[in-house]
């Protein structure tokens, strides 16, 4: 297995934020960095929340409130978007997979966009009903 495998999965168990009183809320920043593997002599560039690798763990429970300041502060690389070709690679937003959530705002809606140095604040409640389990949030 590789060194960046063997990373990974040594680091399964990143810390968390637990929700209080039907509320979670907190700051994430999208941001371009070079990491470290330990034990190897690799190097990558990836984009990270908060500068972490993995990121934290958000822990909710059904009827839940998720506050998320969402700040991207990628470099503005001047890339506009052109439809069907690698472009705009500055910009970003949150998407949720597996939360049964709206698609709309201030939620999960994948095409709004937020630009280099700035923020949007997401807001999504889930369903009281909402199935327990491992979801997934990235930009």
């Amino acid at each position: 297995k590789s060194a960046f495998h063997k990373f990974i999965m040594t680091s399964i168990n990143p810390p968390s934020l637990f929700s209080a009183n039907g509320t979670l809320t907190t700051t994430w920043t999208l941001e371009s960095a070079t990491v470290s593997i330990p034990n190897s002599n690799l190097e990558i560039r990836a984009r990270l929340f908060n500068g972490q690798l993995p990121a934290l763990t958000l822990r909710v429970k059904p009827g839940d409130t998720l506050n998320i300041n969402f700040q991207n502060v990628l470099e503005d690389k001047g890339l506009g978007y052109v439809h069907n070709r690698y472009s705009a690679a500055d910009e970003t937003n949150l998407h949720f997979h597996g939360l049964h959530v709206s698609g709309e705002l201030p939620s999960d809606d994948v095409t709004y966009v937020v630009g280099p140095g700035e923020s949007y604040d997401y807001m999504t409640t889930l369903p009281d009903s909402h199935m327990p389990g491992t979801h997934w949030m990235h930009p």
